[in-house]
């Protein structure tokens, strides 16, 4: 357990690879122990931290984010060193407890204990199922494009009774929000798409072979209105920052 960079605790773990794997490869799994608050607890039909099986499935706070992913690679690992041949590779663990809030901490960890770290690959923390319960093993993903969008009207709070003629710090961010987006949902700050790489043909082509039920998916979230893309398969194509 490594705690001396701030925040909450990184666990580190490590197993070596069989004798007739290949300690020269390293692969990393990457998960996190924290978890979302359980509210609002009124629609929770079972208590949030107390594990409950309800038809084959396990429900709790933090089952899917991000304890069993965690605990299927833990399973794993354990059921390859009980093999005969063992790992075929060396494998390393790292779990944190602040990947809800945006890992503050962890670039000090990794700064501090890289050497730990270092790997040939990694597998990040989830694993999920499709709407029709089929297990999705990701590749990559799509990258992340954004900034963060600050108003200031004012040094102190000030009473809504004031209203009538002092400007509102949140209409203005409203306001502000209405025009970097339009009809086709095309970004319009300048500059947004500066730093987005285009996806290969090859990419393409991959991200336009998986399957998608659009009716499915409707029904899974219950959504009311249409999709906003034409191809969903389009708009999920990973790209790559600059």
């Amino acid at each position: 357990m490594l705690d001396d960079f701030g925040g909450n605790p990184v666990i580190y773990a490590h197993f070596s690879a069989g004798e007739n794997g290949d300690r020269t490869k390293t692969l990393l799994f990457y998960n996190h122990y924290d978890v979302q608050p359980p509210e609002p607890l009124e629609e929770w039909e079972s208590e949030p931290f107390e594990p409950t099986i309800k038809n084959g499935v396990m429900f709790a706070r933090g089952t899917a984010d991000n304890k069993g992913a965690l605990v299927q690679r833990l399973a794993a690992v354990k059921v390859l060193k009980e093999l005969e041949d063992g790992l075929p590779c060396d494998v390393t663990l790292m779990i944190e407890g602040e990947e809800e809030i945006g890992s503050p901490h962890l670039e000090h960890c990794l700064r501090k204990y890289h050497d730990l770290f270092q790997a040939d690959a990694c597998i990040w923390e989830f694993g999920s199922m499709d709407e029709k319960e089929r297990v999705v093993m990701d590749a990559g993903i799509k990258g992340m494009a954004y900034f963060e969008l600050i108003c200031f009207g004012a040094d102190i709070d000030v009473h809504s009774s004031l209203g009538a003629y002092v400007d509102n710090a949140a209409w203005r961010l409203v306001q502000a929000l209405a025009s970097m987006k339009n009809a086709n949902n095309e970004i319009l700050v300048d500059g947004f798409y500066d730093g987005v790489i285009q996806p290969t043909e090859k990419e393409r082509a991959i991200a336009f072979a998986l399957p998608f039920d659009e009716q499915a998916i409707k029904k899974l979230y219950g959504l009311k209105r249409p999709l906003i893309t034409s191809d969903p398969r389009d708009a999920m194509i990973f790209s790559r920052r600059r």
